[in-house]
């Protein structure tokens, strides 16, 4: 799914993201209907009592190419799925107004993949923001 929403046993709960439901390849600017969709999350997170709130960048394992790309993220996928962790929290804060205090971001890059980076549909999976929130 594109969309997934995980609850654990001590209250904690993580919301994944695919990549292409928020970004064009290679971007983190979050396209508009990414937006909608990251605030009407806003509003389901801020019905339900949490604790802090980390967002988390993830790509695949193919290296940042195209010339554009690379001038503005010469540290390659660490530095993109950075950016993009930035974007989805920035979002969530101004627009989704979620407390600016308890959220923080994290950039992985593709040092941790749920699964191989062997085929197009496994690196398109890798390729997430997951936002987790801890249990109030």
């Amino acid at each position: 799914d594109d969309i997934a929403v995980y609850s654990f046993e001590d209250g904690s709960y993580l919301i994944r993201v695919q990549d292409q439901v928020l970004f064009d390849s290679g971007s983190a600017e979050i396209n508009e209907d990414g937006k909608l969709k990251l605030i009407g999350l806003c509003d389901q997170i801020n019905a339900s009592p949490h604790g802090r709130i980390w967002v988390r960048g993830h790509t695949d394992d193919d290296p940042v190419k195209r010339p554009e790309t690379l001038t503005k993220y010469p540290h390659g996928n660490l530095q993109l799925s950075a950016a993009r962790a930035v974007e989805v929290a920035m979002v969530m804060i101004s627009d989704g107004k979620v407390g600016a205090k308890g959220v923080s971001v994290m950039g992985f890059g593709e040092y941790m993949p749920l699964k191989e980076n062997i085929s197009a549909e496994n690196k398109r999976y890798n390729r997430r923001v997951e936002i987790y929130f801890t249990g109030a």
